[in-house]
């Protein structure tokens, strides 16, 4: 299983140990991810994690492997969830 962190800068200073992600699968957390770096970093991706990063209908298209997204944050106002169930 591919999982992708898109923008783990905003959850680990430092002082966070992710290495447990690395157990389930092939783990990659990315500092900061761009729209236009999207496809490349994830697009095999079956799990996406993000904390700001915009998921919305255009970035959905370009990852159709992903299954599960997780929000690591409050709240997920970043995500297009009507873009999401369309998916389902």
């Amino acid at each position: 299983m591919k999982i992708v962190f898109l923008d783990g800068y905003t959850t680990s200073p430092g002082d966070i140990d992710d290495s447990c992600l690395q157990l389930l699968g092939n783990y990659q957390m990315y500092d900061r991810t761009t729209p236009d770096q999207l496809e490349e970093r994830a697009a095999e991706a079956e799990v996406l994690i993000t904390n700001k990063f915009v998921i919305d209908h255009n970035s959905l298209a370009k990852l159709p492997k992903v299954q599960y997204i997780v929000v690591a944050a409050t709240g997920y106002n970043n995500i297009d969830i009507k873009a999401v169930r369309e998916r389902e």
